[in-house]
């Protein structure tokens, strides 16, 4: 009787035809079998029924008369829960898709009608469900990534972002993927919602992923279309050119992609005044000096990635790139020293042409197999090849007057890696809530120079991690055992020497579920930095005459203990995430400066007595998308370091912020604000701080064709320190010179077409396109 009366007051509340089109679509259930005599309904914003269908047998059902626009839909039937989401209708869209509806509950006991909620936070991961997204089916993957709390697009660059940063990986059904992958991210524009299934947010990565921020994992419903994409963007401004073209394309199980970025640009002069006073030297006393630098730099780089999935547990993948770089450097500058009695000792102007040149070449080969007996447990064997060669050339003309004598000279070297790496990892999930990860490696380095250096490198390495999770909880225990073996020697001339790190490094963190859209995670860890030949090498770098860089091979590794909380909370339009750190390390690696005989400054490396780090970071964000987003990120940070008899303690900020408003539908405005530290020596005492204004502005044309537009402007920059080492006291004062202000614009054009193989080859449907259930 109830559901006579309600089928008789649809049917006068139904809007006779009217003009509009014809939509269609299908009810099923969720293992695919049609539901018959289920009710289609739409309502208007104001909750009036303006459609009404019924299913037939083959859950096959069609409206008609309905105009574009926004509208509620109710799907209802007999021993089914009711389905209620909003559908955006577009001209000319005829097909509805399919609907999938849940067994269980009948209509005379629904009292409630509960919306489904697309989001889904679990202890180390959101979920986002695409399916029941009404409008996902015709958003493209970008847009549907946007959706995630904690991810954005930016609008430079046109790269996501995670929590601000790009230190995550993008997986396809949990395996790294090149067609979808964080480098060719544009290729998302084209890939359409209805070819997801849904898609995760790790937020606490763990096995080969635990040095990411995070892993996007999209659960595709079938296998990835094949087709041809490509992109291209040009930044370009007063003083500079970057063209970019990149192209990747699918065929089979063949992935790659191609990237060529020439470049251009012209520094025009700036000059630096540096005053510094040595307390402990009465001979150079008093070091006064300005320098006048102007360059031009060219560049072009090469890249091909390949990825060939032989099976589901076969994957074999290439990574090559070529960089060309040319600095044309010109410098004018003069120097004048004061003894204690404040009488000059000596005055010298020169004029030195700097030209580098350098070269490198990159290829990676790396081999994966997989083997699985049952369900979650998976053994991985890896193997991978890596040459690196690098070239380069410095030529330089230096000429002195009053107290330096003429030079010119060319110097030329290269460098040569070598690299293999083998692995294995073993995961294995026990039951529900008990899982263990084991991995073991070897690393093995050879470089070599024309310098004659011979540089050998062994890092044999083992990790064991245990996992114990609920519903609110997730507890993991980690131990790793690393030995570094280094083979140096210089020169032939200098004697061999070699040094061994061996470091345990245990960590233990925890991520507890608050509520349904909030967690709280703790970490502990030992990390180590063990230093390699860039700090260990002691070639004198004189490129700059005032500047002189050098390595330390003395140098010993750093162990440090640090702890780590983080908080993240969000909503449907707002995302929140704090986090803290405090680090302590009794043996800190960190650049420090000096003066030499001849008045150079000198940046080397050396292990302090004891340094100590406190920060606090956050991370707010409200986007409504496409209309509008304002966020906000900042970091108070406090570094304490002991050298010997002395102590540098020192906060530093650093925060930016933004908003981005869409004035119509094309147009987007933004304005942003940053203000970062520019601390290059650990013996710095004071806060240096760099600020800029951006205003940037957007107008897409197409949906592939997109026009920005930066203007940043530069503050001066003023730097007033105190150095102090264990033999030297100087007082360190320089003026730096920014630009004042700096306009860019940038084109950008993505071309391609993806296709459905299947349809296009007429073929039939094999298992592999099939739906399969992760």
């Amino acid at each position: 009787m109830k559901k006579g009366i309600l089928f008789l007051i649809l049917f006068f509340l139904v809007v006779c035809k009217g003009t509009g089109q014809i939509l269609q679509g299908y009810v099923k259930t969720l293992e695919e079998k049609p539901v018959s005599q289920a009710h289609v309904i739409l309502l208007n914003s104001d909750l009036k029924v303006v459609a009404h269908a019924v299913s037939g047998d083959d859950g096959f059902f069609l409206i008609t008369s309905v105009k574009k626009g926004v509208y509620k839909l109710n799907i209802s039937c007999v021993g089914f829960e009711v389905l209620q989401q909003n559908i955006l209708i577009e001209e000319n869209q005829g097909d509805l898709g399919v609907f999938r509806m849940q067994e269980g509950i009948t209509l005379d006991e629904v009292t409630v009608i509960k919306h489904k909620k697309s989001l889904t936070t679990k202890v180390d991961r959101i979920i986002y469900d695409v399916e029941r997204d009404s409008m996902a089916k015709n958003s493209v993957a970008m847009q549907i990534l946007e959706k995630l709390p904690f991810v954005d697009i930016d609008l430079k660059t046109k790269q996501l972002q995670v929590m601000g940063g790009t230190n995550f990986v993008i997986t396809i059904n949990g395996k790294k993927n090149l067609f979808l992958s964080e480098a060719n991210q544009y290729v998302a524009r084209l890939l359409q919602g209805d070819k997801m299934k849904q898609v995760e947010l790790i937020t606490s990565p763990q096995g080969q992923y635990s040095d990411k921020t995070a892993v996007i994992n999209i659960v595709t419903k079938g296998s990835l279309p094949d087709g041809i994409v490509g992109n291209i963007m040009i930044d370009f401004g007063k003083d500079f050119i970057k063209p970019n073209l990149g192209v990747t394309s699918k065929i089979g199980k063949l992935v790659y992609n191609v990237n060529y970025q020439p470049g251009y640009t012209y520094y025009s002069e700036l000059t630096d005044k540096t005053k510094v006073i040595n307390y402990r030297d009465d001979t150079i006393h008093r070091t006064e000096s300005e320098l006048i630098t102007w360059s031009k730099d060219d560049s072009h780089e090469l890249q091909l990635n390949a990825s060939y999935d032989f099976s589901d547990n076969d994957l074999l993948t290439f990574t090559g790139q070529y960089t060309y770089y040319r600095e044309r450097e010109f410098q004018e500058g003069k120097t004048t020293i004061w003894n204690k009695k404040d009488n000059k000792v000596q005055i010298y102007s020169f004029e030195n042409r700097n030209i580098n040149r350098e070269e490198r070449w990159n290829g990676k080969i790396n081999y994966q197999k997989s083997f699985r007996n049952k369900e979650g447990r998976l053994f991985t064997a890896t193997y991978g090849v890596e040459n690196n060669q690098g070239k380069k050339q410095y030529g330089q003309e230096l000429t002195g007057m009053l107290g330096i004598e003429d030079s010119r000279g060319i110097f030329k070297n290269s460098l040569r890696l070598t690299e293999h790496t083998t692995g294995v990892d073993f995961t294995n999930p026990i039951n529900e809530k008990h899982s263990y990860f084991l991995t073991a490696k070897l690393v093995a380095r050879q470089y070599r120079s024309d310098e004659e250096l011979n540089y050998d490198q062994y890092v044999p390495a083992f990790r064991a991690s245990y996992s114990f999770s609920t519903v609110k909880m997730s507890l993991r225990a980690e131990v790793s055992f690393e030995k570094t073996i280094n083979d140096m020697q210089f020169s032939k001339k200098s004697k061999k020497v070699r040094k061994n790190f061996f470091n345990v490094t245990p960590s233990a963190s925890a991520i507890f579920l608050l509520s349904r859209k909030s967690t709280f995670s703790i970490l502990y860890s030992v990390p180590s930095f063990r230093p390699d030949i860039y700090y260990l090498n002691p070639f004198v770098d004189r490129s700059d005459p005032s500047h002189w860089k050098v390595g330390n091979p003395d140098l010993e590794p750093e162990i440090s203990q640090l702890l780590s909380m983080s908080y993240r909370f969000y909503t449907e339009k707002t995302s929140l995430a704090f986090s803290a750190k405090y680090k302590h390390s009794g043996n800190a690696i960190y650049p420090y400066d000096y003066t030499n005989e001849t008045g150079a400054l000198v940046t080397t490396y050396r292990n302090m007595n004891r340094s100590e780090m406190l920060s606090f970071n956050m991370n707010f964000e409200y986007k409504v998308p496409d209309k509008l987003q304002i966020w906000c990120t900042g970091e108070a940070k406090y570094t304490y370091y002991s050298i010997t008899r002395s102590n540098f303690p020192l906060w530093n900020f650093k925060a930016a912020a933004g908003v981005y408003v869409t004035l119509f539908k094309k147009a987007t405005l933004g304005i942003i604000g940053n203000i970062r530290p520019m601390s290059t020596s650990v013996q710095h005492t004071k806060f240096e701080y760099l600020t800029t204004a951006t205003l940037r502005g957007e107008y897409t044309f197409t949906s592939r064709l997109s026009f920005l537009v930066d203007m940043d402007k530069f503050l001066w920059k003023h730097i007033n320190v105190e150095h102090v080492k264990e033999t030297d006291s100087f007082y360190y004062h320089k003026d730096e010179q920014w630009r004042g202000r700096w306009v860019s614009f940038t084109l950008v054009y993505n071309f391609g077409r993806l296709c459905d193989r299947v349809k296009k080859s007429g073929r039939g449907v094999k298992n592999e396109d099939r739906v399969k259930e992760i």
